[in-house]
C-alpha cells in the first residue's frame, strides 16, 4: 500500500496540473507562468521537506502569479492559495 501524501506535496502538485493547464495571454503572464512551474518542479524534486530558504523563493514565486493570473485564471489562483495555505500551515 503506498504512503499517504502529505498536504503541501499534493497542493504542489495540483498546482502543476493547473499550471499545465493554463494558457497565459501575454508575455509577462507567459514568464511568470514559466517562473511558477520552474520553483513548483524543484520543489516537488526535493525529497522529504522542502527547505526553508527555498519555500521563501517558491513563497515569493506564488505570490508574484496570483498577481498575474487572478483575473483570469480561477483555477490556477485558487491551486496557488492552497499551497500558500499549506506552507502558513506547517509555518514556512
Amino acid at each position: 500500500m503506498s504512503q499517504p501524501q502529505n498536504p503541501l506535496r499534493q497542493s504542489l502538485e495540483n498546482l502543476r496540473d493547473r499550471a499545465a493547464e493554463t494558457q497565459p495571454n501575454g508575455e509577462k503572464a507567459q514568464q511568470a507562468l514559466a517562473d511558477l512551474q520552474a520553483g513548483v518542479q524543484a520543489t516537488l524534486a526535493q525529497p522529504g521537506a522542502p527547505e526553508a530558504q527555498h519555500v521563501h523563493g517558491l513563497r515569493e514565486q506564488l505570490t508574484a502569479a496570483i498577481e498575474h493570473f487572478e483575473d483570469e485564471h480561477a483555477e490556477l489562483t485558487l491551486a496557488i492559495g492552497q499551497v500558500l495555505d499549506n506552507l502558513a500551515a506547517i509555518g514556512l
